[in-house]
């Protein structure tokens, strides 16, 4: 059994030595992954300094409905929190990406509803936010239903 932790690869102008725990990751530039490296904390900091979207390589995408009333305080990242059904298979876990989209419910008509047409009421404005901390009922029984989340997002 191989129990060594994967090396860093930090960037090649690097200021600071690596804190030891690398994990793989995606870099993201302009909406294009632009290299899959493994890299401590301290050189994923360095990465964004120099204009790259750090992701973890597992990272899955949820697509999340965001309610108008508070899509200004989302997008303007002072709300750093989602509380949600814990619906998603596997379940929300940190690492995650949310993909959350600006929502008016007074614009969606019955009828679309009854065509079953998901995009009626959403407006077109999203923001991109990472899972970095996710509380469970199990975590908190006296705070939150069972079958629900918070979302501690950057």
């Amino acid at each position: 059994m191989n129990s060594r932790r994967p090396r860093c690869t930090p960037p090649v102008d690097a200021r600071r030595q690596c804190d030891g725990a690398a994990v793989p990751v995606r870099l993201v530039r302009g909406g294009a992954v632009t290299g899959t490296p493994t890299l401590c904390r301290i050189h994923q900091a360095e990465y964004e300094t120099f204009g790259y979207r750090v992701e973890l390589a597992s990272t899955r995408v949820h697509e999340l409905k965001t309610d108008i009333r508070f899509w200004p305080a989302v997008d303007a990242g002072t709300k750093t929190f989602e509380v949600r059904k814990d619906d998603r298979e596997g379940g929300f876990q940190v690492g995650d990406l949310l993909i959350l989209r600006e929502y008016d419910p007074g614009q969606v008509c019955k009828c679309a509803a009854r065509a079953g047409l998901a995009d009626q009421g959403l407006t077109g404005r999203s923001c991109r936010r990472s899972v970095r901390f996710v509380l469970r009922h199990e975590d908190l029984p006296q705070a939150l239903q069972p079958g629900y989340v918070v979302l501690a997002l950057k």
